[in-house]
């Protein structure tokens, strides 16, 4: 039920993880293995959410 909920967009992945009694990374994992998309993000959020990540990881990676 809980994973039908969060299909739906009805309740978040915490809110799955909590009715389901599992971790999150337990319901992330069970989302994944069933082919449960977790994110669903449009061109530009996603061009937006990557340019932040690699803003915030290239300085890591330069320091090895």
């Amino acid at each position: 039920m809980a994973v039908r909920l969060f299909n739906d967009r009805l309740i978040s992945v915490g809110g799955a993880a909590k009715m389901a009694g599992e971790s999150m990374a337990d319901m992330l994992t069970r989302l994944s293995r069933l082919g449960v998309p977790v994110v669903d993000y449009d061109e530009s959020s996603l061009v937006h959410e990557l340019s932040a990540a690699t803003a915030w990881i290239k300085p890591v990676l330069l320091k090895k």
